[in-house]
């Protein structure tokens, strides 16, 4: 993924309070998003829309997978404010939370995304999405990003297009064109990101707490799983002992039952042959 392209999921999820909560659940700092809803979403929701199936949500990490211009500029005209919007506006029941059970917040999703029972289509105008508090300023994000004004160079500048533009009629951040033939784009590059990367400690705070929290629970689940397979392992032992000691049993029965029987044939021949004397 491009560094700019990485640079503007990570500001969409951190300057949006709805974005930066899992639209299913409670989770904080999603590190996953559906692509075509344009939704971002925690490890947990975002494993129960890959079962979905890509025809209705197609799940993508936000550090590791490949982003083009059209998903970048699809999650930033949607987000969870907005979708949550339409897929929760006849919303009967809760919603579930990031301790609750799989299968409940399963339900849930299958509930909203495929059967869309809570779905109603309607028009979200700007003034209801308040850009100025919960949106990403996209003046600001086109100052910190384009700021090729202070580069030294003026010769070589003129031989750098514009990488994006900004689209006043939807307030929204979208790519129109490449940079091509710039022998020199890393270091401007490196300029920008500079500018990008300077955040406050509260930002930080925000942003790797949840990812910590997020990664104690995953190895919670996975000492859990252990456990349960060692005492299941335990349990399929145990019934494996008990099989052979009943098995063991029953040959010991078969064996003081044929003893029994041939000391009773034994028994019988004797009596046979004193009853023979007998009679002689």
């Amino acid at each position: 993924m491009s560094d700019n392209n990485q640079k503007i999921l990570e500001k969409l999820i951190k300057e949006n309070k709805y974005n930066y909560i899992c639209a299913d659940c409670d989770a904080k700092c999603p590190r996953w998003a559906s692509v075509n809803i344009g939704v971002f979403l925690c490890y947990n929701c975002a494993s129960i829309h890959r079962g979905l199936g890509t025809h209705i949500s197609y799940i993508k990490s936000i550090n590791l997978d490949e982003w083009n211009d059209n998903m970048i500029k699809n999650m930033i005209n949607n987000g969870n404010e907005k979708v949550n919007k339409k897929y929760e506006a006849n919303l009967n029941i809760s919603k579930p939370y990031l301790n609750d059970d799989i299968e409940k917040k399963r339900y849930f999703i299958e509930k909203k995304y495929k059967n869309k029972q809570f779905y109603k289509d309607i028009d979200i105008t700007e003034n209801e999405i308040n850009n100025k508090t919960n949106n990403l300023n996209n003046e600001n994000i086109m100052k910190d990003l384009l700021n090729f004004d202070n580069i030294e160079n003026n010769k070589k500048k003129e031989n750098i297009e514009d990488l994006f533009n900004f689209a006043n009629q939807d307030n929204t951040l979208f790519f129109e064109n490449q940079i091509a033939k710039n022998n020199n784009i890393e270091n401007k590059i490196e300029n920008i990101n500079n500018l990008i990367n300077q955040q406050k400690f509260y930002e930080k705070e925000l942003f790797y707490q949840p990812q910590i929290y997020q990664q104690q629970l995953y190895q919670q689940q996975i000492y859990q799983q252990q456990i349960y397979q060692q005492q299941l392992y335990q349990q399929q032992l145990y019934q494996q002992q008990l099989y052979q000691q009943q098995l063991n049993q029953q040959q010991l029965n078969q064996q003081q039952l044929y003893q029994q029987q041939l000391y009773q044939q034994q028994l019988y021949q004797q009596q046979m042959y004193q009853n023979q004397n007998n009679k002689k």
